[in-house]
């Protein structure tokens, strides 16, 4: 059986849950668990000196809706071992001076040390080492390949700030470079050349595919949004967009989410006089947004600094006609009016021309673009991407 050690400072908690957080490490941890692998899982978790928590506690709402990280408002100071799934997770604090700042060369090593100590203690000798976001893990990876020497790679979430000449020494210590979509590969690219790269997509699970075709059988005028309700997902350009189309026409927005802007959707849902064709369901867990996304036709999120976004693949997979953002996380999955449509990111005056142009659709048409998204989701399943993400890094 081969080995996978997983390091990522993102991962799923058995005891708290973090604004802005994901899973994605997770349902690749799974995934390759299931194909066979044994995988082990370090989680570096941030903490910093006790006189900053009080602040981010305060703020953490805030800045969690202009931020694409998650935010951190609990200081743990010990190591915290625990499963999911059947996979062992080890939580790791990494200590910063202060948040936004850089790790210290002697926290890394300490780090690193503590990681090849708990590993070879449960006698787990990786073939692969995969990494998850920039730093610490470019760091701590690259560190710990001096000493395996085994396959060693990391996917990148986001256009980072923070790439540097320390990011440009650290490439050559990695096998591959992962991008989690290609906006953020042509951003890398562009500053450090050519790399040895594959695109990490994320994938859903099999349950969440339709059976059968979606017909549409009348014309579109049920509306959906998912996600946290932040100001850099711009949830209240779908209002104003939807009713600029359709003004005295029915139609209906749900939002499933939470987040600072559900008072101001209120206020501007309110202030144009369509508050009742306004529906806030608030934060729904994975099965039961399935069912919303059944009831709905048309899914919208027209995001700046979107990494992925799995779901815009669930309402791929449920037949919606998705609009998402151009220039972003779906760049190269959706293609423009045929399994779906790319708006320019919070601009409700484009995304107004889009809904009118769904909105005047011939029913067939409708149909080929939802049987089209259908068709690209059923490609991108959590064991297919999972399938894909270990061929490359093992061939």
């Amino acid at each position: 059986m081969r080995n996978i050690l997983l390091v990522t400072s993102l991962y799923p908690s058995d005891d708290f849950t973090l604004l802005n957080s994901t899973s994605v490490c997770h349902y690749f941890a799974k995934e390759w668990k299931n194909l066979g692998y044994n995988v082990r899982v370090i989680f570096l978790y941030n903490t910093y000196p006790k006189i900053y928590y009080p602040i981010i506690k305060y703020f953490r709402r805030l800045l969690a809706s202009i931020g694409n990280r998650a935010v951190l408002d609990k200081q743990i100071d010990s190591l915290h071992s625990y499963s999911i799934d059947d996979i062992k997770i080890t939580r790791i604090p990494i200590r910063k001076k202060r948040p936004g700042g850089s790790f210290r060369e002697k926290e890394l090593d300490k780090v690193k040390d503590e990681i090849i100590s708990l590993i070879e203690k449960d006698k787990f000798s990786p073939d692969y080492i995969v990494g998850h976001f920039l730093h610490p893990t470019m760091e701590i990876i690259a560190s710990l390949n001096e000493y395996y020497h085994v396959v060693a790679t990391i996917s990148l979430h986001g256009k980072e700030t923070k790439y540097n000449s320390t990011v440009a020494d650290l490439i050559k210590a990695f096998n591959y470079i992962g991008f989690r979509s290609i906006p953020i590969g042509r951003y890398f690219k562009n500053l450090y050349g050519e790399v040895p790269y594959f695109y990490c997509f994320s994938g859903i699970p099999t349950e969440y595919l339709r059976l059968n075709e979606r017909e549409f059988n009348k014309r579109i005028s049920r509306f959906i949004y998912v996600g946290a309700l932040i100001k850099r997902k711009y949830p209240t350009a779908i209002i104003s967009a939807v009713n600029k189309v359709y003004q005295h026409e029915d139609f209906s927005v749900t939002y499933v989410g939470d987040g600072q802007e559900k008072q101001k959707i209120q206020r501007y849902a309110k202030m144009l006089g369509i508050d009742n064709k306004i529906i806030l369901k608030g934060h729904l867990k994975r099965d039961d947004v399935i069912r919303e996304l059944d009831s709905a036709e048309v899914f919208i999120m027209i995001s700046k600094r979107e990494t992925f976004g799995l779901v815009y693949l669930e309402a791929m997979a449920r037949g919606c006609i998705v609009v998402a953002s151009k220039d972003e996380g779906m760049e190269g999955i959706i293609k423009h009016g045929y399994n779906g449509y790319l708006c320019n990111a919070g601009n409700p005056d484009a995304l107004a021309k889009i809904i009118k142009e769904i909105k005047e659709l011939p029913l067939d048409e409708l149909n080929k673009i939802s049987h089209a998204a259908l068709l690209t989701a059923r490609e991108m399943t959590d064991k297919k991407m999972a399938e894909n993400y270990i061929n490359v890094i093992s061939s």
